[in-house]
């Protein structure tokens, strides 16, 4: 397990932190264009673009500063105690990116390149549209998904993302395959667990909820399983995310969910 990150870091991490975000100056469209744009897409996190707050429309994700904020205070701090404190000069890779989220806070933390990969085209969309709005840099997003992700066309990054992704996994040996082709030093891996000491998988109809979209099945890990794929794939080392001094979201303090940072 790692130990907890330093205050001095957590601050850091506080710092960076963002899901408000200013319009460009540059972005062509009108007011009531992005109005429209907003209103069409599905939101899984929520933002705020200038004035215009856009929540969540997954209930439990609601609030600029509630679960998936919380979220963050677990993961990044942790991540940022072995990088020196910081992303600066680091490729970063988040699969399963969903609109950006990630990627967005990876560019704040200073790394110089980030690629959101996304199984539905429509977060694709999503995810550049919030590029078009915001001209953020750095960042671009691909369609492809878990098991279509190779060194050979997406390249290698220093510092890749899994996050909320593993559980939702029909074939989950064969992506942390890809997953370890892919990364130079860390991979984050953040998964829904099952509560068993023994390395099993649960099988279940991957319904989750509504940005499932292409997995009928879903095979989600106990502890001992995911630290198991992850050597059994290749990573030198596993370690676990210890909960953070702030209230992580309560499936993360009953155990029902937690974070690994996976060494290569």
């Amino acid at each position: 397990m790692l130990k907890p990150a330093p205050a001095e870091i957590v601050k850091q991490a506080e710092s960076r932190f963002s899901v408000s975000f200013p319009i460009s100056p540059h972005c062509s469209l009108a007011p009531a264009e992005i109005k429209e744009r907003l209103d069409s897409f599905y939101w899984h996190y929520p933002f705020e673009f200038g004035a215009q707050l856009v929540e969540a429309d997954w209930g439990p994700g609601r609030g600029l500063y509630g679960r998936h904020y919380h979220r963050y205070l677990h993961i990044i701090p942790a991540l940022l105690s072995m990088t020196d404190g910081s992303l600066e000069g680091k490729s970063v890779l988040d699969v399963g990116c969903n609109c950006g989220f990630w990627s967005l806070q990876a560019r704040r933390l200073g790394a110089e390149s980030v690629l959101g990969i996304e199984g539905s085209q429509e977060n694709v969309d999503q995810a550049k549209f919030i590029l078009e709005l915001t001209g953020i840099d750095g960042i671009r997003f691909e369609q492809a998904s878990a098991y279509e992700l190779s060194r050979e066309c997406h390249g290698e990054f220093d510092i890749v993302f899994y996050l909320g992704l593993l559980y939702h996994l029909e074939h989950p040996v064969l992506a942390l395959e890809r997953l370890f082709e892919t990364t130079t030093e860390l991979a984050v891996v953040d998964t829904t667990l099952i509560p068993d000491s023994r390395a099993l998988c649960r099988v279940q109809t991957d319904v989750v909820h509504e940005q499932n979209y292409s997995n009928r099945l879903a095979m989600i890990p106990s502890r001992a399983a995911v630290a198991a794929m992850l050597r059994h794939v290749g990573f030198r080392t596993v370690m676990l995310i210890p909960n953070a001094p702030a209230t992580p979201p309560p499936d993360y303090e009953s155990g029902r969910r937690a974070t690994f940072v996976a060494q290569k």
